[in-house]
C-alpha cells in the first residue's frame, strides 16, 4: 500500500487550481485544523531554508523538546520531508496520514499540499512540542501560509528565483517571502541582501512585529579547517560567542546565526534553552547535500541558483586558499 501511495503522489501535479494557501486553508479546516494545536516556526527564503530549519530543529531537540521537521524537497526517500527528532515518518504512519488527507479533501490538491497536511496531521497525533516548517515556493500564497499561528517567522537569504511566479526583482521576491509575517509575531531575517532586508523590515513594521536582522556584521569566521568551521556571532543576544559547525560551507555561518537568533528570541520569550546544549547541537547538525563531504576532497552541494553556486565556490576557495583550483575542479 505504501508504494502505491508514493506512486500516486508522484503522479500528482506540482500545481492545482487556486493558490496553495487557499487550498491549504480548506483542507486543513476539513481535517480539523491540526496545525492550531502546534507551536510552529515558519521559515521562508531563497537559499538556506533547509539548513536553517535543521539547525533550529537540532537545537530544540537537544534541549529536550520533541521536534517535528517539515522540509522539501527530499533527496532519496519521500519520508525525509516529515521527521520527528531526526527520524523519518514510518511507512505505516505515512499511509495513515495520506488516507486522512484523502478522506478530508474536497478539491484537487497539488503534491506539496498533500505533504503539508500529512505532516500537520502526523505532528499533532505524535504530540510534538515544536514544528519547524519550511515553505515550498515563495511565502504569501504558499500552502504553508495557511498556518495562521506561528510562534516566530523566519526569512533567510533572498535572491532571484522562480521569477515568472515570484517577480523579476529581489524586492518583489522579498515581498512574496515577507507574506508569511503575521500580526504581532516576531521575525528573524537575513540582512545580507540589503534590498530584500528593507522590504522585510518594512512589512514587519506594518504588521507590528519585532524584527531582528542577521547581516554580515553578525558573524565572523575564525577558521575554516578541513571538517569544521569556527565562527563568532555578535548581536543583541550574543556577544562574540564562538560556535563550531560540522561543515566547511561558509554560508552555513549565516544560516546557523539565523537559527541561533531564532532560538534566542524564543528563549527571551520564556522557552527553556540551555546554552551548552545549544552549542553542542549546532556543532553536530548535518544537512545532507550542502557542501557534503562524500570522500576525501570530494563535495556535493545542491546549489540551484547563481547565489547558491557562488556561495559554494567561495567556500571551496576559503578551504583550499593555498591551492589554485581550475574551473574543471569545481565541476
Amino acid at each position: 500500500m505504501y508504494d502505491e501511495i508514493v506512486d500516486r503522489l508522484n503522479r500528482i501535479s506540482q500545481f492545482a487550481p487556486s493558490t496553495g494557501v487557499e487550498r491549504g486553508r480548506r483542507v486543513l479546516r476539513n481535517c480539523g485544523n491540526p496545525e492550531k494545536d502546534l507551536k510552529i516556526i515558519h521559515v521562508a527564503g531563497t537559499n538556506g531554508k533547509g539548513s536553517t530549519c535543521a539547525y533550529i530543529a537540532q537545537i530544540l531537540q537537544s534541549n529536550g523538546y520533541k521536534t517535528g521537521l517539515f522540509t522539501s524537497p527530499h533527496l532519496v526517500d519521500i519520508r525525509e520531508r516529515i521527521k520527528i527528532n531526526g527520524q523519518m515518518i514510518s511507512k505505516s504512519d505515512f499511509e495513515e496520514a495520506y488516507n486522512a488527507v484523502e478522506n478530508c479533501r474536497t478539491q484537487e490538491l497539488a503534491y506539496f499540499d498533500y505533504m503539508l497536511v500529512m505532516a500537520m496531521y502526523y505532528f499533532k497525533k505524535q504530540n510534538v512540542d515544536y514544528v519547524v516548517m519550511e515553505t515550498g515556493l515563495g511565502g504569501r500564497i504558499d500552502a504553508t501560509n495557511a498556518i495562521e499561528n506561528p510562534v516566530i517567522s523566519v526569512i533567510t537569504t533572498i535572491s532571484l528565483e522562480h521569477a515568472a511566479i515570484l517577480g523579476d526583482t529581489v524586492e518583489k521576491i522579498a515581498a512574496e517571502k515577507a507574506g508569511i509575517i503575521k500580526l504581532g509575531i516576531p521575525v528573524v531575517c537575513s540582512g545580507v541582501v540589503k534590498e530584500a532586508a528593507r522590504v522585510i523590515k518594512s512589512r514587519a513594521e506594518e504588521m507590528e512585529s519585532d524584527c531582528c536582522v542577521v547581516d554580515e556584521n553578525t558573524f565572523e569566521l575564525v577558521q575554516n579547517t578541513y571538517g569544521y568551521i569556527d565562527f563568532l556571532i555578535h548581536n543583541e543576544y550574543y556577544k562574540n560567542d564562538c560556535f563550531r559547525l560540522a561543515t566547511n560551507a561558509l554560508y552555513q555561518m549565516e544560516n546557523a546565526s539565523i537559527a541561533l537568533t531564532v532560538c534566542a528570541v524564543l528563549k527571551d520569550s520564556g522557552v527553556k534553552l540551555d546554552d551548552r546544549l545549544t552549542k553542542e547541537a549546532v556543532s553536530k547538525t548535518h544537512w545532507a547535500g550542502r557542501m557534503e563531504l562524500v570522500k576525501d576532497n570530494l563535495y556535493v552541494d545542491g546549489a540551484h541558483n547563481p547565489q547558491g553556486i557562488r556561495s559554494f565556490v567561495d567556500s571551496v576557495d576559503s578551504l583550499y586558499e593555498s591551492e589554485k583550483l581550475s574551473d574543471a575542479t569545481l565541476l
